[in-house]
């Protein structure tokens, strides 16, 4: 486990109804479906750093807005505090494709997202968010 917490920043890009998301192609929590996001590095701005990870892991150019939640979450991998932002596709942005360390990436229609395999934690962030439906949350 790395000494200290790292700080990573994701992405909430809703878009016609559907949320852009991955599949995770590495730990933690490989080949579950999250959100676009990564470590931000050492200099790099917060919305930078959204813009450019959901670039690097989809494919698909982003403007970072406003942020959405911070959350926490600890692995066998590490420690991981993590600043989500809504953020919108640029205009003629392409289609989503896998990169960098995501297996899969596509656009799934926010109905439909309380039947995935999702990371810990992300289907009650994306309903406290009102992305998700709440009848996608079993108690």
């Amino acid at each position: 486990m790395p000494p200290r917490p790292q700080f990573c920043v994701g992405a909430f890009v809703v878009h016609g109804g559907r949320l852009l998301m991955i599949r995770r192609g590495t730990e933690p929590e490989v080949g579950k479906w999250s959100v676009p996001g990564g470590r931000l590095e050492l200099g790099e701005t917060m919305a930078a750093g959204v813009e450019r990870e959901v670039l690097e892991e989809t494919g698909v150019a982003v403007r970072c807005g406003d942020l959405a939640t911070l959350v926490e979450r600890f692995h066998d991998t590490g420690h991981v505090v993590i600043a989500d932002f809504h953020a919108e596709p640029v205009a003629g942005s392409a289609e989503p494709m896998a990169g960098d360390d995501a297996s899969e990436a596509a656009w799934i229609p926010v109905d439909a997202i309380g039947s995935l395999d999702l990371v810990s934690g992300l289907l009650e962030v994306l309903t406290a968010q009102g992305i998700a439906p709440t009848s996608g949350i079993s108690s």
